[in-house]
C-alpha cells in the first residue's frame, strides 16, 4: 500500500475530519450541563471546536476570568466522559449576544389596599351633597377626601 493509499483512511482527511469535529460537537452541546456542571452552565456555552481547540463563550470579562481556572479541568472532564475526546485545550471569548440579560432594577411594588373608614367616607359624602353633588359624584369624592386624610395622617 503506497501512502496515497493509506491517506485516504486517515483521520487527516478534510471531509472525514469536518465529520467527526461535527458529530463530536454535537455529542458536546447534548451533553454540556454534565461536563461543566448545573452552577456554570448559564454562564459557558461551546461555541467552536477547531481542530483539537475548543472556544466557550461566555457573557462578560467578570465570568471569563472566573471561569479560567477551569482551563485545564474542562478538557480532563471531556475526556473522562468521551474516550475518543479530541479537545486538547480550551479557550474563553466574550460573546455578551449569547446570554440574555437579567434586568435588575427595583421590583414592581404591589399595589396597597386601602381600608376606608365608612363613617369617614359617609360624613364626606354628606358634605358634598351639601354643597350639591349628585349621590354617586359625591360619594367618588367622599372616597377620595378619605384616602388622602389616611395618606396625611
Amino acid at each position: 500500500m503506497n501512502k496515497k493509499e493509506s491517506k485516504t483512511f486517515c483521520i487527516n482527511d478534510s471531509e472525514k475530519l469536518d465529520n467527526f469535529f461535527s458529530t463530536f460537537y454535537l455529542k458536546l452541546i447534548f451533553n454540556w450541563r454534565t461536563i461543566i456542571g448545573k452552577n456554570n452552565i448559564n454562564k459557558m456555552r461551546p461555541l467552536l471546536l477547531k481542530n483539537s481547540h475548543l472556544v466557550i463563550a461566555v457573557p462578560n470579562s467578570m465570568v471569563k476570568t472566573y471561569v479560567a481556572s477551569l482551563k485545564y479541568q474542562i478538557p480532563q472532564k471531556i475526556s473522562q466522559i468521551y474516550f475518543d475526546s479530541p479537545i486538547k485545550t480550551v479557550s474563553f471569548v466574550v460573546v455578551s449576544r449569547l446570554f440574555p440579560r437579567k434586568l435588575k432594577g427595583k421590583p414592581k411594588k404591589q399595589p396597597t389596599k386601602i381600608i376606608l373608614n365608612p363613617k369617614k367616607v359617609e360624613q364626606l359624602k354628606q358634605t358634598f351633597l351639601k354643597q350639591g353633588f349628585d349621590e354617586e359624584l359625591a360619594e367618588k369624592f367622599a372616597e377620595i377626601g378619605a384616602i388622602f386624610e389616611l395618606k396625611n395622617n
